[in-house]
């Protein structure tokens, strides 16, 4: 089936998150889609203290605010990765993994992914000692040596956040001096746990199961040199991005490098089509120009397509489905017929009006669930049944720690069923393990291992929802290809609670499990399991195990991942 909608946005980073706050105040209705979470690259920034009007920041706060304004000002937004599109027509045609969309206007703001530097041993060593993101896996080096290779604001600013974990940590910059601002650039020099070599690169890189070699050269003498250690080098690449417009250059203007050609009105080569954000040609990619390419996308597509004159029928929204990690989108997530925005908005109001009386009556002062306590009985609403969880604790500190956290849970929803057990260690067994399934049963084989927060809770939210009815739909040929797996799947992710790609593999990794007994699922946060991380050399998140020997890393949605299954059982 067709949804048909006024206007598509594709990417969730300031730029599309602009243009719907600028096209919803104009009274259009606006598609967007995002691939992951929405905010963009920006969004794993520890500090933005550059962004007019705000002194200081961080990138996951003020992308959160304008994901919030764009929701409160109407946008729909949906966790979908856009496989192709069609712009030549006047119906533009987008096509997702969930579902066929059509619209007459369409803004490209798909952003950028990091470079990748081709020295020898960057792809096989990718995972094992090769990464790309700070916040996902910086913790995994913890005391081990760690290498920032760029001169950016992004290696600067990552190799700054990487000294809580290691130091000192080596800088390497191809050029003589850093190409980010010299407020930055001054910064990082005077950083006592930061080392600097300038007109340095890669010459490649050496190890058995990890990097353990580290090759050097010297363009301003052309010597080489070395780093060797016995224990697994870290080496995080942050050598700029690539523009994300390979499911678009056969169809519009691109240059030399890939990035989209646009007028001043950020208009493509196509009519109805425009460009905005770091997917763009322009001299500065920030925050600032992101946002600025996005109001001006929306101010030209309301003088080139008067609302007036805009006759779509749009189709009815599909409810979003599945678990966000956090409490604007927590209280989204669930509804049924009948329930409307307006109808939870109330509820909502209510309860902060009446805030501390519900939540002093249930809440222990320093709860964790203090801020989220409306949007988690939101979600109990939805439970068809009592979904079960069984807590099996050994005699560990970590044990302790997740006991903790359960009984603060079970104090906030009281539709589940708890139960506690003591076991003894085991060989082989990861300890403590939390169980889920549904009342009568027949939904099981989710486990998570560890403490289920962070953005992992999110997660662990999805495998009650699943357990206790209705769950998160999958696609009808995902449903038949699940149903089709005839011998015994383990499937291990393991996951870092500050890691925001791993929730989209651990719920589609639940869901799974939920809905065939052949399908067993194991959460495991691995920064509380450092023997499961030495074992299996875990330097790189989200990490997929299936049956014991078959690795994979990186976000998979529910349709990768049974393609995965599929094809290694």
């Amino acid at each position: 089936m067709t949804e048909k909608h006024q206007t598509i946005i594709i990417g969730g980073g300031p730029a599309g998150l602009t243009a719907a706050i600028y096209l919803c105040r104009a009274g259009y209705e606006v598609l967007l889609f995002e691939k992951e979470e929405e905010g963009g690259q920006i969004r794993i920034s520890e500090e933005v203290v550059n962004y007019p009007g705000i002194e200081q920041t961080d990138g996951e706060a003020l992308m959160e605010t304008m994901r919030r304004q764009a929701v409160n000002f109407g946008a729909d937004i949906r966790r979908e990765t856009v496989l192709s599109v069609s712009l030549k027509n006047t119906d533009k045609i987008v096509q997702t993994e969930k579902g066929h969309y059509e619209a007459p206007v369409v803004i490209y703001a798909a952003g950028s992914v990091p470079r990748k530097l081709d020295f020898p041993g960057e792809g096989r060593f990718a995972g094992r000692g090769i990464a790309y993101c700070a916040t996902c896996d910086g913790e995994l080096f913890k005391d081990k040596p760690i290498f920032v290779v760029g001169g950016g604001y992004a290696a600067a600013e990552e190799a700054m956040f990487l000294t809580r974990y290691s130091r000192p940590v080596t800088m390497i910059v191809r050029e003589p001096e850093f190409t980010c601002a010299k407020s930055i650039a001054d910064k990082v020099k005077a950083h006592p746990d930061i080392q600097i070599e300038f007109n340095t690169e890669i010459v490649r890189v050496e190890g058995d199961t990890t990097v353990k070699k580290i090759v050097l050269k010297n363009s301003a003498d052309d010597k080489e040199w070395s780093f060797e250690s016995e224990d697994t080098i870290g080496i995080f690449i942050f050598a700029g991005y690539l523009p994300q417009t390979e499911i678009v250059k056969k169809q519009l203007v691109c240059d030399s490098q890939g990035y989209l050609v646009t007028d001043e009105g950020k208009r493509t080569n196509v009519e109805g089509v425009y460009g905005a954000g770091d997917v763009c040609q322009k001299r500065l990619r920030q925050v600032v120009t992101a946002v600025a390419d996005g109001a001006a996308a929306a101010e030209t597509i309301v003088a080139d397509y008067p609302l007036e004159q805009m006759s779509v029928a749009i189709s009815p929204h599909s409810v979003a489905s599945g678990i966000k990690d956090n409490e604007n989108e927590l209280e989204e997530q669930f509804q049924t017929q009948g329930d409307t925005k307006n109808d939870r908005s109330e509820r909502k109001e209510q309860f902060q009006n009446q805030k501390e009386d519900w939540v002093d009556g249930v809440l222990r002062p320093d709860s964790p669930f203090k801020e989220v306590y409306f949007e988690i009985r939101e979600m109990e609403r939805h439970f068809a049944t009592n979904p079960h969880c069984k807590v099996s604790l050994d005699d560990s500190d970590v044990s302790k720690n997740v006991r903790a956290f359960m009984k603060d849970l079970e104090s906030v929803m009281p539709k589940a069923r708890f139960y506690y057990e003591n076991v003894a260690a085991q060989q082989g067994k990861i300890f403590p393990s939390i169980s889920i399934s549904s009342e009568d049963g027949k939904r099981q084989g989710m486990y998570f291992h560890g403490t289920p927060g962070g953005h992992e809770f999110s997660s662990f939210l999805s495998a009650l929802y699943q357990a206790a009815g209705p769950g998160k739909p999958l696609s009808v040929e995902v449903q038949e290809q699940v149903q089709g797996v005839k011998t015994p799947v383990r499937l291990e992710v393991g996951v870092t609670l500050g890691c925001t790609k791993c929730p989209v593999l651990a719920a589609s990794a639940m869901a799974i499990a939920a809905i065939t007994p052949m399908v067993e699922t194991h959460l495991i946060n691995i920064a509380q399991f450092p023997d499961y991380k030495e074992k299996h050399q875990i330097f790189s998140v989200p990490f997929l195990l299936i049956n014991g020997d078959k690795t994979f890393y990186g976000k998979k949605n529910a349709e990768e991942l049974i393609q995965i299954i599929l094809e290694n059982i």
